[in-house]
């Protein structure tokens, strides 16, 4: 018996992808990294970096560099067409391509090989950087690459990426001593390799989707069919049991009280705007609310960590209420929607953390900050403040896929982020935070990494020297409210993210219009720049609240716009098939072969799966 009215897949439809996909929908206007808990890639979800150049030129040659262009035309590469994506504050580009092949088996690790190559002391990157309007990209600033597989049995595809900073930062050249090792210098590049290969990785589903549908399997139903197949790998706990400020540092003089009101010029700048109107998220320990220097103006968000401890303990909100003053100190007529997503340093949950027992806790921990940006975002915060980072912890990841997706969102939504840069900076040897490890959240594109200052406006000692960080503010001997009642002094990155917090929500409110990436210009033009406008120590320099103020005024035009494609709809000569075929077919035949092809398919994508390299970062002997 036949049925000539059966749909089923054309395989040649995937094989010659390139060519039957418009330009705009291969690359799309809008672009995010995955969040991998969904289970589908939602075009108007996941977003946050927009597409500024596609090239018509479909030529391996002149899209791919180095190892990986040469492996690509050993393995038969067809075309590569590429694309360069800006993140919504303009801080990063990456350079897309697609590279096809005449053979599926041939693509499944090419990802790895890119990894590898982009991970080397002397990076080797994958794709040339293709240039595009308002923007310094070129393969001079590329950073990092990183590749992933579009896992189809059908399309013979990999998409690979090179991502960099595109505002005069060049990563990759620590000073002296923190970039003695190559490892060092590595370590500065590695925002950017996961960048690019988050970014290729969520290209990468969405063409599954597209080779897919109508399928027996779409890409949606293989990545819910997943789980049945692959146990639940719980995530590690990175940035929900991450290292607070506070930390301790070499003796010094104490500064003067309150020095940090005539740094950052705030008196000038509140003349002007108070933070009226602006709902600033803080992601912390938690905020005592009631503290006379809260002045009621925080709304208590949920306790996205958990672990047992309640208001009025001494290690519930001790960090994230001095947080919150400091926000408060500098806008004083903003909100803040205190939303609890890490443990302060003595609480035992923290402690019960370090065991790394996989339970619902660890669960719940593991996705706490991506779950409070996303939280934040939909209660309306205009500014996110995370004073807190992964740099103190030898023990956990530090680039999360689920809160890069988050930070992305975010971003898409209008929102700006910022985050301490870390207190590992030290040099000295007896120090035991002493590692200058790159911190997140501030390291992901989107995030305004801030760094410390002394009153000497020279960086403190303890602030972590890397190139994500943009700018610095005060963070030594800041007066702050404390969780039990009165004040105390408090150092670190930290309360200079909250700090630089507040000067945004000031910004706001003078000009409640602004985007992410017009705040974040204004924040670094206005900023009292160093030596050569940029360095690893102060990023673009010290925040000049009064200036930020001024500028809010009159910010220009926002930077980031999608760029529409002017070549031809397609790639090469056109369409060549049609996604599906009509082909006349014996009804018994279908249901075997075609659920043997689903097993096989699903079989095939879990093997690349288990077999595929680990990508984990290793330290070098002897360190």
């Amino acid at each position: 018996m036949s049925n000539s009215h059966q749909e089923i897949r054309n395989k040649e439809y995937a094989h010659n992808l390139w060519r039957n996909e418009p330009a705009e929908t291969l690359f799309p206007a809008a672009l995010g990294r995955q969040d991998p808990k969904k289970k589908e890639n939602d075009p108007k979800i996941e977003r946050g970096w927009t597409r500024v150049a596609i090239s018509p030129d479909t030529s391996c040659a002149k899209a791919l560099s180095g190892a990986v262009a040469k492996e690509a035309a050993q393995r038969g590469c067809v075309a590569a067409l590429r694309a360069t994506y800006v993140d919504d504050t303009g801080g990063t580009a990456a350079t897309i391509a697609i590279v096809m092949f005449g053979d599926p088996k041939v693509a499944l690790d090419l990802g790895d090989l890119v990894h590898d190559k982009a991970d080397a002391d002397r990076p080797d990157h994958a794709v040339h950087a293709l240039a595009a309007p308002g923007i310094t990209w070129n393969d001079a600033v590329r950073a990092g690459s990183g590749g992933y597989n579009v896992l189809d049995i059908y399309t013979p595809c990999a998409v690979v990426a090179s991502a960099g900073p595109v505002d005069g930062r060049k990563a990759g050249r620590l000073p002296q001593p923190w970039g003695r090792q190559s490892y060092d210098q590595r370590m500065d590049r590695e925002p950017w390799s996961a960048t690019a290969e988050g970014l290729a990785k969520s290209l990468a589903w969405r063409l599954a989707d597209l080779t897919n549908r109508g399928g027996s399997m779409t890409g949606r139903g293989l990545r819910a069919a997943l789980p049945a197949v692959l146990p639940a790998v719980v995530a590690a706990v990175v940035a929900a049991v991450v290292a607070v400020a506070g930390t301790a540092v070499p003796a010094r003089a104490d500064a003067p009280r309150d020095w940090e009101v005539a740094a950052l010029r705030l008196p000038e700048a509140q003349r002007t705007a108070q933070g009226d109107g602006v709902l600033v998220a803080v992601l912390d320990t938690g905020v005592v609310a009631r503290h006379p220097a809260l002045g009621g103006r925080v709304t208590t968000g949920p306790d996205l960590i958990g672990g047992g401890a309640r208001p009025g303990q001494s290690y519930w909100g001790e960090h994230g209420t001095a947080m919150a003053s400091d926000v408060l100190k500098v806008a004083p007529k903003a909100r803040i929607l205190s939303v609890r997503v890490l443990w302060d340093w003595e609480d035992p949950a923290r402690k019960r953390a370090l065991k790394m027992t996989r339970d619902a806790q660890s669960e719940k921990a593991a996705h706490a900050l991506a779950n409070g940006i996303r939280y934040a975002v939909g209660k309306g915060a205009k500014v996110i403040s995370m004073s807190l980072g992964t740099d103190e912890w030898d023990i956990f990841n530090g680039y999360e896929e689920d809160t890069a997706a988050a930070v992305d969102y975010a971003v898409s939504k209008g929102v700006t982020i910022l985050a301490s840069s870390g207190n590992g900076g030290s040099t000295n040897p007896l120090e035991k935070d002493a590692n200058n490890k790159v911190s997140y959240p501030a390291a992901y594109p989107g995030v305004i990494g801030v760094g410390a200052l002394g009153p000497d406006g020279r960086r403190t000692d303890f602030s972590q020297v890397h190139t994500y960080t943009t700018v610095a503010a005060p963070g030594i001997d800041i007066y702050s409210a404390r969780n039990t009642g009165g004040y105390q002094s408090v150092d670190g990155t930290s309360p200079a993210c909250a700090l630089t917090a507040g000067v945004v929500a000031l910004a706001l409110s003078r000009n409640p219009k602004l985007t992410p990436g017009q705040i974040r210009s204004i924040l670094t033009r206005t900023a009292r720049h160093p030596a050569g406008g940029y360095d690893t120590f102060v990023g673009f320099g010290q925040v000049d609240a009064a200036a930020v103020v001024a500028a809010a005024g009159s910010p220009g035009k926002s930077a980031i716009k999608a760029v529409p494609y002017k070549g031809k709809k397609y790639f090469g000569n056109g369409p060549t098939d049609a996604p599906m075929t009509h082909p006349p077919i014996d009804s018994e035949y279908l249901v075997i072969g075609g659920g043997a092809g689903a097993a096989g398919l699903l079989l095939l994508f879990v093997a690349f799966v288990l077999f595929r390299r680990p990508k984990a970062r290793t330290l070098p002997p002897g360190t």
